[in-house]
């Protein structure tokens, strides 16, 4: 994708927010994960912080629906977004909703989730940024275990 090519801010917005509204329906269990595929141009590049680097939709459909399998127990609001050029930046939290601490409150993880438009309402890069550490920590103290359909990765690639 040229980086010099201009699209405008509410074209880049509408299409980040349509995608937003699948990932929330998804999250939820109202639509399978591979419906995020119409937001990705064919060879497009993500990368997972627990997954790895991933090329092409195929892969990443796949990816979605293995990752996310089992994690019912998790939320993932958006916080906030903000865009830049054709960049997109959206503040997530990963909210374990049970079991919850022993004060009552819900154990929060920040994550960061960066896009780049390449036009035609698909992106073209997609990187999730989550600290994987304290993912394992919340999950170590809290006593989660994954749902049915969990899967670990395999295979990652960093490359």
């Amino acid at each position: 994708m040229d980086e010099s090519q201009t699209y405008s801010r509410e074209e880049i917005e509408q299409v980040f927010l349509a995608f937003e509204k699948i990932h929330e329906q998804c999250y939820s269990g109202q639509c399978d994960w591979g419906e995020l595929a119409q937001f990705l141009v064919p060879d497009v590049d993500y990368t997972d912080p627990g997954w790895g680097r991933m090329h092409g939709t195929d892969t990443v459909t796949q990816f979605l629906r293995d990752s996310m399998a089992g994690l019912d127990a998790w939320d993932f609001p958006m916080r906030w977004y903000a865009i830049d050029g054709i960049h997109v930046i959206k503040k997530y939290s990963m909210v374990l909703l049970e079991p919850l601490k022993a004060d009552g409150s819900q154990q929060d993880i920040s994550g960061v989730y960066m896009m780049k438009y390449a036009g035609d309402g698909k992106f073209s890069w997609v990187e999730d940024q989550l600290d994987m550490n304290h993912f394992i920590h919340v999950a170590k103290t809290s006593g989660w275990r994954p749902g049915p359909g969990f899967r670990n990765p395999s295979d990652v690639n960093w490359d």
